[in-house]
């Protein structure tokens, strides 16, 4: 127990915080606090041993389904076998760092780089073995994990975990041991053993990250080692503290909408499996969970279900990719579809390939009703307003993403990129304009470039960027963004949002969805302000797409789509292809985490006088029979199969008359 002095100063500290204080200072009493926490941990606990309270040989608790070996759910994965056999043989794959080879017991960490030894100990790997092991149940993989599980305090002892982890990497190794060791019957302990998971356990609490995903996984990481060693006294203290910051962490990280306000769909898939351990966690201890942690937690799996393209892939909007690899965090992401359809009863399609990874989570026997012969998909058109974003989509495989959210999670955006009113396109079932994706956490011209307002599908105003970005995580002034009209119906939906990050000048940006009788994409900014500015309109093309060019249009997909540019003035066209050596680190998308695909980028640009606006149409050949724009009078007529539909711009207003078969609609 702590002194009773160290008490009455810590909570004279955390008093001095809610009077007002100004943010310096209290990051030094925060720095003040946390070392005394460090001081009372190395006086008091570094000497202890881990309290007992029953003998050894409990049913122990983990996240991952008891069953996992009862259902053969799929054929043997060569790619898993092949990554199982080289651990066996010391070569291990590390994120961030591919294949690292060495042997365990001689290894020399001090002449590894720190954030390898940290990468390496997360020990991810450890899942991989026990998918091998799940698919061929040959002992040879369930050996190799047993004698990891066993060296692991002689190779890598406290004092070597203190130097060089931090506390999420510590409660990430705890997720994996506690969901692999169930599953090679690991139940008892040497009394040397737990003392090494005591010790790194009490670590994590006085090195709590202050907030963020870190530190939701480090409460799900005491969360877990509390239920899985639940015959240590100090237990329920480590279930208190756990329980309590995940449920903090879901009311601040996760917006009422279920959105992930880190503004990434990467972060938000993996921040979901968190939230999914731990309620498979709670399920499976009978521990009750609130109301409104269960109402977030289903609108979470619910905005990944309704956010997903017709292709069955992500917009990759903030850090992130397509999720593609074969690593643990992808690997486990791809369950959640077919487990928001297993936990909420809703039928939901997905590819066979994900049921290995539900299983990872849930039972087995009641499983098999998710394989569904037929499947009617009634996702519709739907807006996240307070979270900024809308999702247009129809049954003819046309989708449209809209980012019109904030750049990141207030006290921790560097995850989000400079992005607003960016979008991402799918007609007929094919990507057309992509999100390059986040690419890797590296000091260099693509993160930056990756980052940038350049490296989104929106309007850049003079070379510069809407929220400042500098290196890998920096970030300064961040513009504000606001989803501000959205109106949908069966045939036609209208989506509407501005921001002030180049300020005075404005950015709004109209969206029109026509999905009958024909089906086309309108988008029209509108820029207003003074001056003369550069302005330029980039579209990022999915890696397969081709452009040409056919005076009038663009050809996308050899001429299976068009894309149309209309403008108060003059603008010109520029293809960027990542082929063409003098385009230097512009040209490509980011599909998969550190590894880069060129791709094909269309630029509008002009220099013009403020007010402006520009209209882009995207649609399919077969949809559309003739496109006019008339620029004195600001109106374009789109001449589909069946009707005509007008829009004439009033910029003075910034507005739209739309005319045609619903007749007139005033935006």
């Amino acid at each position: 127990m702590k002194s009773k002095k160290i008490k009455i100063f810590c909570a004279f500290i955390r008093r001095l915080q809610n009077v007002g204080l100004r943010e310096v200072k209290k990051k030094i009493l925060l720095r003040i606090l946390k070392l005394i926490k460090k001081i009372t941990y190395l006086t008091i606990t570094i000497n202890k041993e881990p309290t007992l309270l029953v003998e050894q040989g409990i049913n122990r608790v983990s996240y991952v389904n008891s069953n996992f070996f009862d259902c053969n759910l799929s054929d043997v994965s060569p790619d898993i076998l092949k990554a199982a056999d080289e651990i066996l043989n010391n070569r291990y794959y590390v994120h961030d760092f591919g294949k690292v080879e060495c042997e365990l017991k001689s290894v020399q960490w001090e002449d590894w780089p720190v954030d390898l030894v940290r990468s390496f100990h997360r020990h991810d790997f450890y899942i991989t073995l026990a998918r091998a092991f799940r698919q061929t149940n040959k002992s040879r993989y369930k050996k190799a994990i047993k004698r990891l599980v066993k060296e692991l305090p002689q190779y890598y002892p406290i004092e070597t975990v203190k130097k060089y982890d931090k506390s999420i990497d510590i409660a990430i190794r705890i997720l994996n041991w506690t969901a692999i060791c169930p599953l090679i019957n690991k139940n008892n302990w040497e009394p040397g053993e737990l003392t090494y998971w005591f010790h790194q356990v009490e670590w994590i609490i006085v090195n709590l990250s202050p907030g963020g995903n870190h530190r939701l996984l480090e409460g799900l990481g005491l969360f877990a080692a509390a239920l899985y060693f639940s015959e240590i006294k100090q237990a329920a203290k480590w279930l208190e503290i756990g329980k309590r910051i995940v449920l903090y962490e879901m009311n601040c990280q996760v917006s009422t909408e279920g959105i992930h306000l880190e503004q990434s769909m990467y972060y938000h898939q993996i921040c979901s499996t968190h939230f999914l351990k731990f309620y498979m966690l709670c399920h499976r201890s009978n521990i009750a969970l609130s109301k409104e942690f269960t109402r977030r937690f289903k609108k979470m799996l619910k905005y990944i279900w309704f956010s997903q393209k017709p292709d069955g892939s992500h917009p990759m909007i903030g850090d992130g990719d397509q999720m593609l690899s074969n690593d643990r965090e992808h690997w486990e992401a791809r369950s959640l579809i077919p487990v928001y359809g297993y936990l909420y009863k809703t039928a939901v399609s997905f590819d066979e390939n994900y049921l290995e990874s539900a299983n990872w989570f849930l039972d087995t026997k009641s499983y098999k009703q998710l394989r569904l012969d037929e499947f009617s998909d009634k996702r519709h058109s739907v807006v996240f307003k307070h979270s900024g974003h809308a999702i247009l989509k129809s049954d003819s495989g046309n989708y449209l993403y809209f980012n019109c959210g904030p750049i990141g999670y207030k006290p921790y955006p560097h995850h989000g990129h400079s992005d607003a009113l960016s979008v991402e396109i799918c007609i007929n079932n094919k990507d057309i304009v992509i999100d390059p994706g986040g690419y890797g956490y590296y000091n260099d011209h693509y993160r930056e470039y990756l980052r940038s307002t350049f490296g989104h599908n929106t309007v850049l105003i003079d070379r510069k960027n809407q929220s400042e970005i500098y290196g890998v995580f920096g970030y300064g002034k961040l513009a504000k963004v606001w989803l501000k009209n959205f109106q949908f119906s069966s045939d036609f939906d209208f989506v509407e949002g501005y921001h002030n990050g180049y300020s005075p000048v404005i950015h709004k940006r109209q969206i029109f969805y026509n999905k009958k009788p024909s089906h086309y994409i309108l988008i029209a900014d509108f820029i207003t302000g003074n001056g003369n500015h550069l302005l330029e309109i980039p579209f990022h093309l999915s890696p397969e797409c081709d452009v040409q060019n056919k005076e009038k249009y663009l050809s996308l997909f050899k001429n299976k789509f068009f894309l149309h540019n209309f403008a108060s003035s003059q603008t010109s066209f520029e293809v960027i292809d990542k082929k063409e050596k003098k385009n230097n680190y512009m040209g490509v998308v980011s599909l998969q985490h550190s590894k880069l695909t060129p791709s094909q980028i269309i630029i509008y640009k002009t220099h013009t006088l403020l007010p402006f606006y520009s209209l882009s149409l995207f649609s399919p050949v077969n949809s559309i029979k003739k496109v006019s724009f008339f620029r004195e009078e600001d109106r374009l007529l789109i001449n589909s199969q069946l009707n005509i539909d007008e829009y004439i711009v009033n910029l003075s207003n910034k507005n739209i008359i739309r005319k045609g078969h619903h007749g007139n609609i005033d935006f």
